[in-house]
């Protein structure tokens, strides 16, 4: 990154094949934010991308910037500012350094490694409340965010939990997944959209936070083909909040919420 961007670097937070996240010197104030700009990073030894491939990332930049500039919202990391002309578009965004993912795990006795860690249910029930929150502002946008993982959530000092991570999502405009293709973060992303992620609506969403509560409160993840029910795990957890999360863990999206509102009613009813 150039000073002629107008924010002065500091360190390179993340290299990616198309980009840099860089911490930052905002002018001014001298606040220190994070800039995420699009850079070729040629493979060490090997041949850099094509011209074709690069033009297509640097529009994929350009589009998440978009749409997360389109979902202002109090739990949406905003962005400070933006340049998508040129050959390096970048944004900027404030600095909240504690993701989710962060938070779940904790040093083990030992004190040499790190050990699952799992929230109270009050703490998760006001987490999974405000995530509810964020997603029926982006669904009723038009946002699918389909990138829903404990790394794309960031926890703010005043106690919001803020969506981050856009670029896995679709709007009416644009989408980066082809017809057929699937993607998405492992072990949070719905089946359906591991098939067909053009495919994935607001309730392959739904499916994620099924996921992120079931982690946050159980400490695990729920295994492959045979998914203990959560009060299972943790009987004092209560069974409305485990059938709670299993709802939104259908398999099939028809058996899920019919949409974000639906899902954080029943969670009120499920935290009693």
């Amino acid at each position: 990154m150039h000073a002629d961007t107008t924010f002065t670097p500091v360190v390179a937070l993340t290299r990616l094949p198309f980009q840099t996240r860089y911490l930052a010197i905002r002018p001014g104030d001298e606040a220190l934010v994070v800039v995420k700009r699009f850079e070729v990073l040629a493979p060490e030894g090997g041949a850099p991308p094509s011209p074709g491939r690069s033009d297509l990332m640097r529009r994929a930049l350009v589009e998440e910037i978009r749409i997360q500039s389109r979902a202002a919202h109090r739990n949406v990391v905003p962005i400070l500012a933006a340049r998508t002309e040129g050959a390096a578009p970048f944004a900027v965004f404030p600095l909240i350094p504690m993701t989710l993912r962060d938070a779940l795990w904790t040093p083990a006795p030992d004190g040499r490694t790190r050990a699952p860690a799992r929230f109270a249910r009050d703490v998760a029930g006001r987490l999974l409340d405000q995530l509810l929150i964020a997603l029926e502002f982006l669904h009723a946008a038009g946002i699918v965010h389909r990138q829903l993982a404990p790394g794309a959530l960031r926890l703010a000092a005043d106690g919001r939990l803020l969506v981050d991570g856009f670029g896995m999502a679709r709007d009416p405009d644009w989408d980066a997944f082809p017809p057929g293709t699937g993607g998405g973060p492992p072990g949070f992303a719905a089946p359906e959209q591991l098939a067909d992620a053009s495919a994935a609506g607001p309730r392959g969403d739904l499916f994620s936070v099924g996921r992120l509560a079931y982690r946050m409160l159980t400490g695990r993840l729920p295994e492959s083909g045979r998914m203990l029910a959560a009060a299972d795990i943790d009987p004092a957890m209560g069974r409305p909040l485990s059938d709670w999360m299993g709802w939104l863990m259908a398999d099939d999206p028809g058996g899920r919420p019919v949409d974000a509102a639906a899902a954080r009613a029943e969670l009120s009813g499920a935290l009693g």
